[in-house]
């Protein structure tokens, strides 16, 4: 996949917002709907040069309110429709992919340098986690209940985050909460502000800021509420479940056992070779 730039492209009239020669390829957005096209377009308007966009939905007139979406798009897939207002709405050139089938291999998912997850499924959330863990960059997280709004945000370096996440992603799955249903003026109002948020959280992290962190928006009260996290207390809860790439095979073990056991095999092929490569006692005879 080429890349439009390797640099933020800011443009002459938001001069001054980021630090204008931040290395930034692309933008990977999983749900296109009220919080994933709002944070999209903004931040096609700051000067993020290229998108990933996955989604497998058609625009139905209920998403018009909450984002940036026309009325005269209802019945596009929403990936389509959001590339033609990137490609519409801005000055700088962009490169938008678009992918609106259902992913269900891992190939299927791009190397970007931020994942931002904004499904309305919990399962989607978590199987899409599962096919990016392996790579490297950050994830955003963002989803909203009613009036609330929760964003998360993460370096995929970071194995103690990665942990916590899919944890909390399984608690999610069994949480027997009915979902909360919104009239539109609250849509409208929290899809802006959670989006706003979201932004403001991926500027941070452009910057050395790439700890694990979590915030709560109440639209109602016009609150952002930075979560404690606890990360030492993290770190001693789950360091043990982190698994090392072993230097032999390449893969991870469970147990100590089985990393002595790899070790003695590659040790033992290792040793095997090196005495065929050795001279026979007959060539010096």
């Amino acid at each position: 996949m080429k890349s439009l730039s390797l640099v933020l492209s800011v443009p002459e009239a938001h001069s001054g917002l980021v630090n204008e020669t931040i290395t930034l390829k692309s933008v990977s957005v999983f749900g296109i709907g009220h919080l994933g096209s709002n944070i999209v377009n903004i931040l096609a308007k700051i000067g993020v040069p290229e998108f990933n966009l996955y989604d497998f939905d058609e625009l139905e007139n209920r998403n018009i309110s909450g984002g940036p979406f026309l009325s005269s798009q209802v019945g596009m897939k929403k990936v389509i429709a959001m590339k033609e207002i990137i490609e519409t709405r801005n000055l700088e050139p962009k490169l938008v992919h678009t992918f609106d089938k259902e992913i269900k291999a891992r190939s299927k998912i791009g190397a970007t340098d931020y994942y931002i997850l904004a499904t309305d499924s919990i399962k989607a959330r978590l199987g899409i986690f599962n096919a990016i863990s392996k790579l490297k960059g950050h994830v955003i997280d963002i989803r909203s209940r009613g009036t609330l709004g929760m964003i998360y945000s993460f370096s995929l370096s970071d194995e103690i985050a990665k942990i916590w996440y899919l944890k909390s992603m399984k608690a999610q799955l069994k949480d027997p909460t009915e979902p909360v249903h919104c009239n539109e003026a609250n849509i409208i109002f929290s899809s802006y502000i959670i989006g706003s948020v979201a932004t403001k959280i991926f500027l941070d992290t452009l910057g050395e800021d790439n700890n694990l962190r979590g915030y709560q928006i109440d639209s109602n009260e016009l609150t952002v509420l930075e979560l404690p996290m606890n990360y030492k207390a993290l770190v001693k809860k789950y360091s043990s479940l982190i698994k090392e790439t072993c230097k032999y095979c390449g893969k991870s073990h469970r147990t100590d056992a089985a990393k002595e056991k790899c070790k003695n095999s590659k040790e033992s092929k290792e040793a095997e070779k090196t005495k065929k490569a050795m001279p026979s006692r007959s060539q010096f005879i």
